[in-house]
């Protein structure tokens, strides 16, 4: 079971790393703040699954995991090469491409014709006006979501693009999320929580499973959610510099929380 110490832990984590690198004075660049805004919904992903867990309801953990994969290896990619520039271009095309889907998903929904029982027509507007700032007024989703992939897609300039590709294939990234797992040697972890976990989502998994003993799902839940949240500590110390810094307590809970996955607990 992830416990609660374990979630405080991270969260203090994430405190200590802010207060060394920016303290009150050092702002933050855009690359930072998207770091800590996946650090930050990682930590939610932890209270979520232990949520989950506590009601007995394991399944839909597993779905959280998934989530939580897949952003450890976002970031795992922004902080990769330890430079501001590459983190730079990573972290804008990781925001442009939330930002141009956001627009599509909308746009694609509206265009069927079917779900204004559903959707109310109010969202259309909203949308509009949301993203005025960015592509200025526009009279209809269908030009917004155009202003927006064709934005998008000047990021890949060089590479000849269609639609909006996966934002880690910017500088000639990994294509999908497979070859993105395989690149940080995670590809047993991309079966289970990935692809496993994936039949969970679309339903099709509901007599069919890894293990029929929840305290052993239990077990695999929570070892692989603590080992990808120790790979992302690990890759933002490396990443900021730390790795041979003398900050002894952001050290020591670092190691606490790395022992408590090493045991299990």
């Amino acid at each position: 079971m992830i416990d609660k110490e374990y979630i405080d832990d991270s969260a203090k984590f994430e405190k200590q790393l802010i207060d060394i690198c920016f303290g009150d004075i050092v702002p933050m660049e855009i690359e930072d703040k998207i770091i800590f805004q996946i650090y930050n919904s990682l930590i939610n992903s932890l209270k979520s699954i232990s949520a989950l867990e506590n009601n007995q309801l394991f399944d839909s953990a597993k779905i959280i995991v998934r989530s939580l994969f897949e952003q450890s290896l976002y970031m795992l990619y922004i902080t990769e090469q330890n430079d501001n520039k590459s983190a730079k271009i990573r972290s804008r095309a990781f925001l442009e491409y939330r930002i141009a889907k956001d627009i599509q998903n909308t746009f694609q929904a509206f265009e069927s014709g079917k779900v204004y029982k559903i959707l109310p027509n109010e969202l259309e507007k909203e949308t509009l006006e949301k993203y005025a700032y960015k592509y200025g007024n526009c009279n209809s989703l269908k030009d917004l979501y155009l202003k927006a992939a064709i934005q998008y897609r000047q990021l890949f300039s060089n590479q000849c693009l269609k639609g909006i590709p996966n934002w880690y294939r910017i500088e000639n990234g990994p294509r999908d999320m497979r070859k993105l797992a395989k690149r940080f040697h995670m590809e047993t972890e991309y079966v289970v929580a990935y692809k496993y976990y994936s039949d969970l989502v679309h339903g099709s998994q509901v007599f069919n499973k890894m293990s029929n003993n929840d305290d052993t799902s239990t077990v695999i839940v929570n070892n692989l959610s603590a080992h990808m949240m120790g790979a992302v500590q690990a890759s933002l110390l490396e990443y900021y510099g730390l790795l041979n810094a003398p900050y002894e307590s952001l050290w020591k809970l670092f190691e606490k929380m790395i022992k408590s996955q090493v045991k299990g607990e």
